[in-house]
C-alpha cells in the first residue's frame, strides 16, 4: 500500500494561458484549483464535450472572471479534475493555487 501526499502549487500567471490536467492525460494529477483574476481581464473553461446537449453546448465556451471573485474547482480527491484553460492574454493577471495528489 502507498501512501498519498498533497502539493501544492501557487503561482501568478501575467498575459497567459495555462492549462491543468491536459485532455486525456490528466499528468498533473490536479485535484483542487483555485483561480482569483488579481487586475485586469481573464477567463476559463473546462474541456468536456457535452455533445448530447447539441451544437450550441457541444463545445466547451469561456466564462470571465471578475477581480476578486475567485473561483474553486474541486474533485472527490479520489480522481483529478478534468481539463481546465486559464487565460488572461487579453492583459490580465491570475493568481492560481493547484493541490496535486502523489504517491510517497
Amino acid at each position: 500500500m502507498t501512501l498519498q501526499q498533497l502539493n501544492v502549487w501557487t503561482n501568478e500567471i501575467t498575459n497567459d494561458t495555462l492549462t491543468f490536467n491536459a485532455a486525456g492525460t490528466n499528468e498533473l494529477n490536479i485535484i483542487e484549483l483555485s483561480i482569483n483574476l488579481k487586475s485586469g481581464v481573464g477567463k476559463f473553461y473546462g474541456l468536456l464535450p457535452l455533445i448530447p446537449l447539441g451544437v450550441t453546448y457541444a463545445s466547451p465556451g469561456y466564462i470571465n472572471l471578475t477581480v476578486g471573485q475567485p473561483v474553486t474547482f474541486t474533485s472527490n480527491f479520489n480522481f483529478p479534475l478534468g481539463t481546465i484553460v486559464v487565460d488572461c492574454t487579453g492583459g490580465g493577471v491570475i493568481q492560481v493555487i493547484a493541490t496535486q495528489i502523489g504517491h510517497i
